[in-house]
């Protein structure tokens, strides 16, 4: 129980044994109990408490001591008594030359004592100018301070110390928003767009309907349209987007399907002959820019471009094209295995 001496706790021991624990009989009258003490000076009500524990026997002109860092318990010893943990503390200094003292039967006095040592370190660091480290149990270092930390230390209010920082909100970071967080979580999906739904944000596919029409809009959707279409030549058909096929096989009495993706009927195509494996005159990897619809010099080829909103496709009497050499200028059959068909749908 607290006796209103927080920081004079004092009691006696009569337990023996070489850095055996020690149970504590009660506080000297005037002074406070170690347990209580601690409760006190920690706020914590419950121990184990860790405390710098002195045990003595000195008398005027001799007598042993201890000085220990050790945890103090309450309750835990005999009869319910207080004990202190010598046993699994630091035994810091003693009389016996550094080593633990053999307690003999007698009444030893028990009280919390700093560290003499401690406190010389610490008014000893302190000559210095600067910022006070504790390096370790009994010693202290100066940290030499910097202009930008007086200015901080110094700061009138948290927009002053932000400013010494470089971190004030809106010029040097971002103020934290939860719209940021939402944004910084979303999959970055190939393709996607950041959306707006009017309550949240979302990755998701721009669709026809969330495109803006507004002539003030930003350059979006149909607003980049009509830019595009003042820019004339290839842009005059208002063409903002593109699909392409890759290399299909040429189809022999039958139809190349490419499924576009441009949920539209396309604005234009275009098809061309990939040379694949050199022949009439032509390099692997050439392009030849093929007619949407064509009748050969011969009645036996033919072949017709038809679109919708999903699909192009190239439909073709057989594969039996017809072109010109590229050196004689001369018409040759294709083979078809030698060349792909490519197409791209614009919108």
């Amino acid at each position: 129980m607290s006796t209103g001496h927080a920081y004079r706790a004092f009691e006696t021991t009569d337990d023996t044994g070489v850095g055996t624990d020690k149970d504590v009989d009660g506080p000297v009258a005037g002074f406070q109990e170690i347990v209580g003490s601690l409760k006190e000076m920690t706020g914590l009500g419950t121990g184990p408490w860790p405390a710098e524990i002195t045990i003595e026997n000195v008398t005027l002109g001799g007598g042993d001591w201890e000085a220990w860092e050790c945890n103090v318990e309450e309750g835990t010893g005999a009869g319910g008594k207080d004990r202190i943990k010598c046993s699994t503390g630091t035994l810091k200094d003693s009389s016996n030359a550094g080593a633990a003292v053999n307690w003999l039967s007698g009444f030893k006095n028990v009280f919390i004592a700093p560290s003499a040592k401690k406190g010389y370190a610490l008014f000893d660091a302190l000559t210095t100018a600067g910022l006070l480290k504790r390096v370790s149990a009994e010693s202290y270092a100066i940290i030499v301070e910097q202009a930008f930390m007086d200015t901080f230390l110094a700061a009138a209010d948290a927009l002053a110390a932000r400013a010494a920082l470089g971190a004030v909100i809106g010029t040097n970071v971002q103020a934290w928003d939860a719209d940021l967080d939402t944004i910084a979580g979303l999959a970055k999906t190939s393709g996607n767009v950041i959306r707006g739904t009017g309550s949240a944000w979302a990755s998701a596919v721009l669709a026809g309907a969330d495109v803006s029409t507004s002539a003030t809009a930003p350059l979006t959707g149909s607003t980049v349209e009509a830019v595009l279409d003042v820019a004339g030549g290839f842009f005059g058909a208002g063409i903002y987007k593109s699909s392409s096929s890759g290399d299909l096989t040429i189809p022999n009495g039958a139809a190349a399907t490419f499924a576009h993706g441009l949920s539209v009927v396309p604005k234009m195509v275009v098809i061309k002959l990939k040379c694949t494996s050199a022949e009439h005159g032509y390099s692997t990897g050439d392009e030849l820019f093929f007619n949407h619809v064509n009748t050969s010099f011969f009645a036996s080829s033919a072949h017709v471009l038809f679109a919708d909103a999903t699909n192009v496709q190239f439909i073709s009497l057989n594969n039996s094209l017809r072109i010109v050499h590229k050196t004689s200028f001369t018409e040759q059959t294709i083979t078809a295995a030698s060349w792909r068909l490519v197409i791209h749908a614009y919108a």
